[in-house]
């Protein structure tokens, strides 16, 4: 499905697959006993530079259950999130996943409401980021 849709989109997949299933492992890990994910992607204008606004791709996994972002107040950068696992232990499982996502997008952010968790990633068009099989744009 995400495929197709990036397919439609003219998007290459590119990291796409790893950021997708990232996101989403970690939000069924996190969810309670019959809790609800919900994947969604879609263009956005992006952000704005001199001359113009640089489209970009948003994937966003929201899940039941809440994230404890103790002493950060919502929405959290990814960047800060990631760099706050770095700081724990690095043989740990937890966290890698977001060193993952960080590396392969141009952005993110993880926002809790109530007793959600939305975690929003972006990758403008055209940016150059890597990816398995090595350097390239996506």
């Amino acid at each position: 499905m995400v495929r197709a849709w990036l397919d439609a989109v003219e998007e290459p997949a590119g990291s796409w697959d790893v950021v997708v299933t990232e996101l989403v492992a970690n939000a069924i890990n996190a969810s309670p006993v019959r809790g609800h994910v919900t994947l969604a992607m879609h263009l956005s204008s992006g952000r704005q530079t001199y001359a113009s606004s640089v489209p970009r791709v948003v994937c966003t996994v929201t899940n039941d259950g809440s994230w404890e972002l103790t002493g950060m107040k919502p929405p959290v950068p990814l960047d800060l999130l990631v760099a706050r696992s770095a700081r724990s232990d690095f043989n740990s499982p937890a966290g890698r996943g977001l060193r993952i996502v960080s590396a392969l997008t141009s952005g993110g952010e993880v926002n809790v409401t109530g007793s959600q968790t939305i975690v929003g990633v972006w990758l403008d068009r055209g940016a150059d980021v890597w990816y398995a099989g090595g350097s390239g744009s996506s």
